[in-house]
């Protein structure tokens, strides 16, 4: 995650704006553990 920047689906933020690519990453890791995961799926409920 902190080096999201130099992931291609974050790549449009650059190095320079790589907190804001770390909070993206963050962002998308929790959705997909909300999704994937038996205790995601809990706190939805």
């Amino acid at each position: 995650i902190i080096f999201a920047y130099r992931r291609r689906e974050y790549e449009r933020f650059g190095p320079g704006r790589w907190q804001e690519a770390v909070e993206a990453a963050t962002r998308d890791m929790i959705a997909e553990l909300r999704a994937e995961t038996p205790a995601g799926r809990i706190a939805l409920e």
